[in-house]
């Protein structure tokens, strides 16, 4: 948010690139953050994400593959965003270069927070297996609500050894993506265009995500607008033709008839008319097709669960 602050609106990754001269605050704090989600040693990520990957060695090797794999892939695109955007040469417009400015402090000082948590977050949930005498305050204070937290870390330090193995296999693989990432993006930025038209059909159907959308489009809003079309001939030919028909055989009989048809009748139609409309306005608000928006709700939702759910069981 705050590049594109940045840049006036501009939202394409390609058409932006050596900003870290211009707005040095977002620089420093977006590159700690990808250090961060790529799962480097002593950022937070890294605890969080070898938590995750001990425990799904200990379920099964294959989910610690399919976790070290989804590793290399978030270091990759990662290091990938971070260089496009700040690194290389300037491929923004004139326009975005006129304005091109750094954050206010109402964006920047947030950024530094988040920034610092990014950094210092995971030290209070170190594993035992590598901690030099500090208490892993995170278990401590999960003790209460999720018991088997301690009953697990004291079966793991049996097998601190592995676990170490492990931390470092993830952190090379980490550190692998992050250098593929410099390398074709960086060092070797005319490789990805090569490898795109080597791919050929491939990267076409990687590239239009597998063509979900056009899919979606021919099966699903196809036959929606198909449904909301013959909606639409209904209400115009049968709902207001027999209306329309009523209002003309009353219209030669008494001023009574008459009122009654401008009056009750129309206003009954026009009153299912606003609500309709209404309606269909109150649901186009909430399909905004901004995949955020639809995760801000799920939240919400969950939360409000939650909290009637403890208000009614006194808990």
């Amino acid at each position: 948010g705050s590049v594109i602050h940045a840049l006036s609106g501009e939202q394409d990754i390609t058409r932006m690139g050596g900003l870290d001269r211009h707005i040095p605050r977002t620089h420093v704090t977006f590159l700690l953050a990808t250090l961060a989600i790529a799962g480097i040693f002593p950022f937070s990520g890294f605890f969080s994400k070898d938590e995750i990957l001990w425990n799904a060695w200990e379920r099964h090797p294959a989910l610690w593959l399919a976790g070290v794999a989804g590793a290399f892939m978030t270091a990759f695109y990662m290091t990938r965003l971070y260089i496009l955007v700040f690194r290389g040469k300037e491929r923004f417009d004139d326009h975005a270069r006129h304005h091109l400015h750094e954050s206010p402090a109402s964006m920047t000082v947030p950024l530094m927070v988040l920034a610092g948590l990014s950094v210092v977050g995971g030290w209070i949930g170190i594993p035992a297996a590598i901690s030099p005498g500090i208490p892993n305050l995170l278990e401590r204070w999960l003790e209460p609500v999720l018991p088997r937290v301690q009953e697990a870390a004291g079966a793991a330090a049996h097998s601190s050894g592995l676990e170490i193995a492990l931390m470092v296999v993830s952190l090379g693989v980490a550190l692998g993506g992050m250098t593929l990432g410099w390398f074709l993006y960086e060092k070797r930025p005319d490789l990805p265009g090569r490898m795109a038209a080597a791919a050929g059909g491939l990267y076409t159907v990687v590239v239009n995500k597998y063509f979900i959308d056009e899919l979606y489009g021919k099966v699903v809003l196809r036959t929606y607008y198909g449904l909301c079309h013959a909606a639409a001939l209904f209400d115009r030919y049968v709902v207001d033709g027999v209306v329309n028909g009523v209002g003309y055989l009353t219209l030669g009989t008494s001023y009574t008839s008459r009122g009654f048809d401008t009056f009750v009748v129309d206003g009954l139609v026009n009153l299912t008319g606003y609500t309709v409309r209404g309606g269909s306005w109150a649901l186009r608000q909430a399909q905004t097709g901004v995949v955020r928006s639809y995760a801000t709700a799920m939240v919400l939702g969950i939360f409000i669960l939650v909290s009637v759910y403890l208000l009614t069981t006194g808990h």
